[in-house]
């Protein structure tokens, strides 16, 4: 009696052992046991896009997620008609990594596809660029996708790395070291200092034209600087001014205006939206400037004059 009580016990302890067993080796090789697989794949069509402006936009990227599970041809494809359609395959993203100037946020960082052997799923990445991109060069953003078993379907887990390009950021700021506004005598040349501060992405060409130029002033400006592509890198130019040399007394004022363009250096067709500088010189004061011209018609004038009393006079006389 007592070694038949011995072999039950040692029966029921032989079964629990396998079924423990049993239960380890589902969960830790499901798939060699079963032969079912889940995979996925993460693309992007904007990869070869339009370049993304730094700074002036939130580019909306369409993420295009492949979801497949992989079976043999016996119990891991029965496992998979017998779920396929009745449940759905869990695929979590993380963004693990990308370029220090770019902030990239994911719109759904779960997404669902259908538990069949291949379909496709989407989300959208947002990705905003600072104004230190570099123009032209290569951005990516590292995503991270896993799937967690699934009634006896291996998980997967996999990272992706997705390319774009920052386009140029065609920025300056414009500085006067000696102000703006200044006054003059008559005929004076006046200079003016223009500093410019590239504040964009890439080497900078800055073109410069004078508008509005009064009649009777004359004025000559530096036809173009470069700045180097660091941030904060400046170059001056000048704009010198002369004021009207008309005889007489003057009492004039003048507002010039200059037309400052940045354009990226390696093609200057790319252009940025101009800046305006406005300069304001006033001119006080009596000018002997062109009395030359006129000296000797005056001097015709005084002899016929002398000539014309001088006949009088002899008639009066006479």
């Amino acid at each position: 009696m007592r070694n038949s009580i011995k072999k039950i016990k040692s029966f029921f302890l032989l079964i629990i052992l396998i079924s423990l067993l049993f239960v380890i080796l589902s969960e830790s090789s499901s798939a060699a046991i079963y032969n079912a697989r889940t995979w996925v794949n993460i693309t992007w069509k904007d990869t070869v896009g339009k370049p993304i402006v730094p700074r002036d936009e939130i580019k909306k990227l369409n993420l295009s997620i492949e979801f497949r599970v992989d079976t043999g041809p016996s119990f891991g494809e029965g496992l998979l008609l017998g779920w396929q359609y009745t449940a759905l395959a869990m695929i979590n993203l993380e963004i693990v990594d990308h370029s220090p100037w770019c902030m990239p946020v994911l719109k759904n960082k779960l997404v669902t596809a259908n538990l069949t052997w291949h379909s496709y799923t989407s989300t959208e990445l947002y990705l905003s660029l600072s104004e230190n991109a570099p123009a032209y060069g290569e951005g990516f953003v590292k995503i991270k996708a896993k799937v967690d078993p699934l009634n006896l379907i291996e998980g997967y887990e996999d990272e992706f790395v997705l390319f774009f390009t920052p386009s140029y950021l065609p920025i300056i700021d414009v500085y006067y070291p000696e102000f703006n506004t200044k006054k003059v005598k008559p005929g004076d040349d006046v200079v003016f200092p223009i500093e410019v501060k590239n504040m964009g992405n890439a080497r900078t060409k800055v073109f410069f034209e004078i508008e509005d130029l009064p009649k009777g002033w004359y004025a000559a400006i530096t036809d173009q600087i470069t700045l180097n592509e660091e941030k904060g890198s400046k170059e001056i130019a000048y704009l010198s001014i002369t004021s009207p040399t008309e005889f007489g007394y003057h009492y004039d004022k003048a507002n010039i205006k200059v037309k400052i363009t940045p354009a990226r250096a390696e093609n200057t067709n790319e252009m940025g939206h101009p800046l305006y500088a406005t300069f304001i010189i006033e001119s006080r004061g009596y000018s002997s400037s062109g009395i030359e011209g006129i000296l000797p018609l005056f001097t015709v004038v005084i002899i016929l004059v002398s000539v014309i009393v001088l006949l009088i006079k002899r008639k009066i006389n006479k």
